[in-house]
């Protein structure tokens, strides 16, 4: 490796933005037997994760083995260290994708520079146990609302519950979303859209509400109706839980999360009034934002049947 690449995060930056292409089909190249992965990074999403992974590892490494200035003078052994030192702060699973990742720089690097890397660690450590967020008993929910507030909080909560939208997604809804009987969830996590029905009273009530907070603040079309931090929607469901003596959500990282999860429940179960697991689910995933191909969140949301 010559000299010119600098420091040792330029030259995983510039592995990484290398091998970006963008526009090109992972899945038709699996088809079209094209398929050379290791090599290239396909998503504006991969590629944001891989630059920060290498953003942070290039930093701890600064910090504890200045010596090592280029890529190929890591050694797995290193990148060991780097993940241990992640323990007390990561889930077992962000550990995995640091390690990931990392060895997927490495693999760019190999391919840029045209020299053996091994970046692959020989061991992931655990880490700290994740937080899984527990479905709000309806009970709870019903208990929380019966206290009418003009707080966007409110709104944002009850939105939640209506649609099972992230606490994100309730604070950006504009205007222009709202289109006669169908809510639409504008470039929402890994930059999708979906088109949800406005079908029950609650969902429509809630879109009502929205509408006169957008008329008479005179909302523009393309702004958000209720313009608060994701962070100001759990500080007011937190208070309020708080006020009732509810405190099984508290030590939760998301409240807001669990309302979604209580929504998944209620929606999978009316799913199955007219479809099987599998089809209930698909339909239901799909709604939450996640695509119709995740059964590994089923868990995750629904408890075990």
């Amino acid at each position: 490796m010559g000299r010119s690449h600098h420091n040792l995060y330029n030259q995983m930056k510039q592995s990484v933005l290398n091998s970006f292409t963008p526009g090109i089909s992972k899945r038709n190249e699996k088809i079209e037997d094209h398929y050379i992965e290791k090599c290239r990074v396909y998503s504006y999403k991969d590629k944001e994760n891989l630059l920060d992974v290498a953003r942070d590892f290039s930093k701890w490494v600064k910090e504890n083995c200045n010596e090592i200035k280029k890529m190929n003078h890591i050694t797995p052994e290193l990148v060991n260290r780097y993940l241990e030192s992640k323990r007390t702060s990561c889930t077992s699973h962000t550990i995995k994708q640091y390690a990931s990742r990392i060895d997927k720089i490495g693999k760019l690097g190999e391919s840029m520079f045209n020299c053996k890397m091994n970046m692959k660690a020989s061991h992931i450590p655990s880490g700290k146990e994740a937080m899984r967020t527990i479905a709000m008993k309806e009970s709870d929910y019903q208990k929380i609302v019966d206290i009418r507030s003009n707080a966007k909080g409110f709104i944002a909560v009850k939105l939640s519950h209506a649609f099972g939208l992230r606490v994100s997604e309730t604070v950006k809804v504009r205007p222009c979303d709202i289109k006669n009987d169908k809510l639409v969830i504008y470039k929402s996590k890994g930059g999708k859209t979906r088109i949800l029905p406005i079908e029950s009273k609650e969902q429509r009530d809630i879109i009502n509400k929205l509408k006169e907070i957008a008329d008479k603040e005179r909302c523009k079309k393309d702004s958000p109706i209720l313009n608060i931090k994701q962070g100001s929607v759990n500080k007011w469901l937190n208070s309020r839980c708080k006020q009732l003596g509810i405190s099984r959500y508290n030590d939760h990282k998301s409240s807001i999360h669990s309302i979604r999860k209580n929504w998944a429940i209620r929606e999978y179960n009316k799913e199955l009034m007219h479809h099987n697991q599998k089809t209930a689910w698909a339909n239901v995933s799909e709604k939450l934002g996640h695509g119709r191909d995740r059964e590994d969140l089923r868990e995750v949301y629904l408890p075990k049947q």
